[in-house]
């Protein structure tokens, strides 16, 4: 059996964001729930979803997916890198707002920061950037894509 639609496209969003150029050494996972040790590193977390089937006969989903980033660097250059890891993110993750066919689009909700100066420790900084992905499958068939 094929996967779901929103397999799919939690798969595909992943991947898009492991095609991110211009952070050396990024590392992307999913739904990972150990602590990040290799950084720069993002982590999507499949998230909630609504549903409403309307009287097309299609159902559209409104899924958050959230997006959590990691840097390690100097305390100089800790915002910037967390600014440009978020960035590249959010500039990756809108590039094709179908997904490759997959969604209706891909939209930025909002976004938490943290920054980690502890005494003793490398200065680490982190955000959390929550998306909507929205996408239609047949009513009643969360495996075939709506046309």
């Amino acid at each position: 059996m094929p996967d779901p639609i929103r397999e799919q496209v939690l798969a595909a969003f992943k991947t898009k964001l492991a095609a991110i150029t211009g952070v050396s050494g990024l590392t992307v996972h999913r739904n990972r729930d150990t602590e990040v040790v290799q950084f720069p590193a993002l982590n999507v977390l499949d998230g909630n979803q609504t549903a409403d089937d309307g009287v097309t006969g299609y159902t559209r989903y409104e899924m958050e997916v959230a997006v959590e980033g990691w840097v390690k660097s100097t305390t100089a250059l800790l915002g910037s890198d967390l600014n440009q890891l978020y960035a590249k993110t959010v500039q990756q993750a809108v590039s094709d707002r179908t997904l490759g066919g997959l969604c209706v689009d891909v939209l930025e909700v909002d976004t938490a920061v943290d920054l980690n100066r502890a005494e003793g420790q490398a200065p680490s900084a982190a955000f959390l950037t929550t998306f909507q992905i929205i996408f239609m499958t047949k009513q009643g068939d969360p495996f075939t894509l709506a046309p």
